[in-house]
């Protein structure tokens, strides 16, 4: 079966010479059946994007070396590591999954303490692809430099705790998300961002931040221009819109938070929203609200929050 030629095809002399003597490599071993082929065709999909974090991919048809490598499957998506190869575990048909996991091992491969620095194109495909994402914004003041000392302190831990962790030293990239203050802290969780509020030279505050943050059940709260983000390029998104202190909204909420996993589930984002002259925007005048939107379209669920199961059965 003839496979798309996007990803350098190596045998196996040049591919253990590459494993060899460059210590970061990406190798796609397949076969000729028709599950390589459709697994090729997604990396080929993504081939751009790992060209701008300059991840070195390659691909080999070679049972034996296979064999050699103890590799579990045909076909199956391996980073070396300094010659030591780690396989790739998820779903080979998630374009998404799988740029996740080759973005992460490459921003985690050097062992040196510098943080990682994130050009505009890089910076814009982390913040779509990866879940948990921690962004320094910084400039060139003495403060700035002081704290990137700091941040890098904590870059092992951020890589123990999957986060993947990044530098930007440019304001016009800073203000397109919104930071106007140097120097910022921010952590984007499935692209939805939170700012650091607390003593940045203060390390384990920071990493209890993210720990929160990592474990925190809540649903997560927007922006205004995040939502309208949202809006405009989510399939479907489901908002909340809730009044702070209200005992109804917080009554609601409670409910709510035990069925956002079973969204996340069949692809429905989840976020909350205080903000009642956004809420009116949608004819909402009453709180708490539940809206879905589907393809940009608003639908208000008019059922009660009684249970989670009422609300998944309304939606």
């Amino acid at each position: 079966m003839a496979m798309p030629d996007k990803i350098e095809d190596v045998n196996a002399e040049q591919l253990i010479s590459i494993v060899e003597t460059d210590p970061f490599v990406t190798v796609f071993f397949y076969d000729e059946s028709k599950i390589s082929s459709k697994a090729l065709e997604h990396m080929e999909d993504i081939d751009d994007e790992t060209d701008a974090f300059s991840i070195r991919f390659l691909r080999i048809n070679d049972a034996e070396l296979a064999e050699d490598y103890s590799l579990p499957r045909i076909p199956c998506l391996v980073f070396f590591r300094r010659e030591i190869p780690i396989v790739y575990a998820g779903d080979m048909n998630d374009e998404n999954e799988m740029l996740e996991w080759l973005i992460k091992n490459q921003s985690s491969a050097d062992d040196d303490d510098v943080l990682e620095s994130a050009n505009e194109e890089q910076l814009e495909i982390m913040v779509e692809n990866v879940d948990n994402l921690m962004i320094y914004f910084y400039d060139n003041t003495r403060l700035s430099t002081k704290i990137l000392d700091v941040m890098e302190t904590i870059d092992d831990d951020c890589d123990s705790m999957d986060v993947v962790f990044v530098a930007v030293k440019d304001k016009a990239l800073a203000a397109k998300y919104n930071v106007d203050e140097f120097p910022t802290l921010m952590f984007f969780e499935n692209q939805i961002p939170s700012v650091f509020d607390g003593e940045l030279e203060k390390p384990d505050d920071i990493l209890a931040w993210i720990a929160d943050l990592l474990t925190g059940a809540d649903i997560e709260q927007v922006t205004n221009d995040i939502l309208d983000k949202f809006i405009s390029t989510k399939s479907y998104l489901a908002v909340v819109f809730f009044k702070e202190d209200d005992p109804k909204s917080n009554a609601a909420l409670d409910i709510l938070e035990e069925i956002d996993d079973d969204l996340d589930e069949v692809g429905i984002m989840f976020v909350k929203l205080d903000d009642e002259k956004e809420a009116a925007e949608y004819g909402i005048e009453t709180f708490p609200s539940l809206v879905v939107f589907e393809n940009g379209i608003p639908n208000l669920y008019d059922g009660s929050f009684e249970t989670g199961e009422e609300v998944l059965g309304g939606l």
